[in-house]
């Protein structure tokens, strides 16, 4: 028997396979030890989820980030890739000219140039930690604001009709947490 489609349950589209629940040890790391408390209350329909590479490795990761500095180009947007230092997998995170609401279900992105992912990657740059560390933990935050005004989407967009989107790195050496997203794509 087919399970029914949730809206936001299954999460973003490109982190599919990609992420698992965030293990209650380790959600202080994150949200300290108040977030611990309320983690039960505030997780939205999706919720955070620790990305987890196909490898299996989970504190491996090398982040890539657009600065903000880098808006001057029109198609350049908010952009995270990651790359595993284990097997080397590298893949994109998030883009938000690619991903959430207004991308896809809006279509914006279909005003994008051909070469859009090629030239935006020239943007890149490593995140590296001050305390010199560049391998980092990450969790994905997606939210799905309460499946109002869906009625006419179609299920199979359900997924990436998310509002907002954010993610976090953890630098595994010291433990300073640092942002690699966050965007309002709704």
């Amino acid at each position: 028997m087919a399970s029914e489609k949730v809206y936001g349950r299954d999460g973003p589209p490109q982190l599919r396979g990609r992420v698992e629940d965030i293990p209650l040890e380790d959600v202080p790391k994150f949200w300290g030890e108040e977030g611990l408390r309320n983690w039960h209350l505030s997780v939205p329909e999706w919720g955070g989820k620790r990305i987890r590479c196909t490898c299996g490795a989970t504190d491996a990761f090398e982040v890539f980030t657009v600065p903000v500095t880098a808006g001057e180009d029109a198609y350049c947007s908010q952009r995270c890739d990651l790359r595993c230092t284990r097997c080397g997998d590298r893949f994109l995170l998030f883009d938000g000219n690619l991903h959430g609401w207004n991308a896809v279900i809006a279509d914006e992105r279909a005003a994008l140039p051909p070469d859009y992912l090629e030239s935006n990657a020239k943007y890149l740059q490593q995140l590296v930690c001050g305390c010199g560390g560049r391998v980092f933990s990450v969790i994905a935050e997606a939210a799905y604001d309460c499946g109002e005004g869906i009625e006419d989407i179609p299920e199979s967009q359900w997924d990436e009709a998310y509002g907002w989107f954010n993610a976090t790195a953890r630098c595994c050496g010291c433990g300073e947490l640092h942002e690699a997203a966050n965007k309002e794509t709704a």
